[in-house]
């Protein structure tokens, strides 16, 4: 039986017009990944108006470097001039 793998992202920030909507988008996808929304967690704060930085982001998933594409093309999605940057 297959486990899923822990996939832990770190120094997670990006600039955007609009967090609601990246926000709401990025739980999407974590969902997309998981089978439930227990298997994923991430805290986050706005600094400097629209910049999000994000801390204690992790995920529970059977496709990790699926996720990490996706997250990069989110991110770039929803970011000013592709501000943007993680690592995992």
């Amino acid at each position: 039986m297959n486990q899923a793998t822990p996939v832990e992202v770190s120094e997670l920030w990006m600039e955007t017009k609009n967090e609601d909507k990246f926000l709401k988008a990025l739980r999407a996808l974590c969902f997309d990944y998981t089978e439930t929304d227990e298997e994923y967690s991430f805290k986050y704060e706005v600094e400097d108006k629209n910049v999000l930085y994000f801390s204690d982001f992790t995920i529970q998933t059977f496709e990790p470097e699926e996720f990490i594409d996706a997250l990069a093309a989110l991110c770039s999605e929803h970011a000013v001039d592709d501000e943007f940057g993680f690592e995992a």
